[in-house]
């Protein structure tokens, strides 16, 4: 079959109310488009469904995550969680070149479709959101300390190589990673991971690593399981909004879309149809 595989995650299964918009919204432009959805979802068999299996550990205090989010109530944070559902993607790859991830929030540039992806996958494993180090001193992160973070990153000492880790980042021209964590602890990376674009043999490959890391939080389990495989990475372009940026008008978020790879938050639970209209009138470039 070979090309590319849109896999859009429904991480909601609200979400999944805005299929046909998705669909209509980047029609053409793949070689397939699958939704990622919840085992509480019902699939719409109009469309193609991977049914994510993985469960989040229970609630405890340790692990309650802090967003605030009405739709889950009180939570683990691994109710947010990728990597798994990435590992059970993993086995609907096998006919695709390129496997395309993104969140429902991710709208993706109307330049990018199945070749682009493709261009942008030569000679690199991964094409990603940049990633950055975070020493065990930096207190300036949320997720640095909680339970989810370095404590359970910790608990891959065994798993995890730490010399070959440190290498891949040094191959990838990362700064030094200053002060080293002590060895056989392995360092922290961390990126944006609610877009990523794969090898489909490469995603098959670190499947069975995601799963080892499916206690540790998405933003850190992903880029450190992806660059202790290989520093055959390449960063996307991409704006990433945090805060009141994430109010900004729905004209200016769309006209972003010209300019990089993906933009993230657009939300179809705000917007709805009037995103579909505004993407319409955007042109390649």
């Amino acid at each position: 079959m070979g090309g590319v595989l849109l896999a859009i995650n429904c991480q909601e299964d609200k979400l999944y109310a805005y299929r046909h918009l998705i669909a209509e919204m980047y029609a053409g432009r793949f070689d397939e488009l699958a939704f990622v959805v919840n085992e509480t979802c019902e699939p719409d068999p109009a469309f193609a469904n991977v049914v994510a299996t993985w469960k989040p550990p229970p609630y405890c205090p340790a692990r309650e995550c802090p967003c605030n989010d009405p739709y889950y109530g009180r939570h683990a944070d691994g109710v947010h969680s990728k990597h798994p559902r990435l590992a059970e993607l993993a086995a609907h790859s096998g006919g695709f070149d390129a496997v395309l991830f993104a969140d429902t929030d991710c709208v993706l540039s109307p330049s990018l479709d199945s070749s682009a992806v493709l261009g942008m996958l030569e000679g690199v494993d991964v094409v990603m959101p940049p990633i950055e180090y975070r020493p065990r001193e930096d207190w300036s992160w949320c997720w640095t300390h909680r339970e989810s973070g370095y404590p359970s990153l910790d608990r891959l000492a065994r798993y995890l190589d730490r010399g070959r880790l440190i290498d891949h980042w040094r191959a990838l021209g990362g700064a030094p990673i200053d002060p080293e964590p002590p060895p056989p602890l392995p360092p922290m990376f961390a990126a944006f991971s609610d877009w990523l674009a794969f090898r489909s043999d490469f995603l098959r490959e670190v499947a069975p690593d995601f799963i080892a890391a499916q206690e540790v939080w998405h933003e850190v389990a992903v880029p450190t399981i992806i660059l202790h495989a290989t520093p055959r990475i390449r960063f996307s372009h991409c704006l990433v909004l945090w805060e009141g940026d994430r109010d900004r008008p729905l004209p200016w978020l769309v006209d972003e879309l010209r300019r990089h790879d993906f933009v993230h938050p657009i939300k179809f639970g705000r917007h709805g149809a009037e995103l579909l209209e505004a993407y319409r009138g955007l042109r390649p470039g």
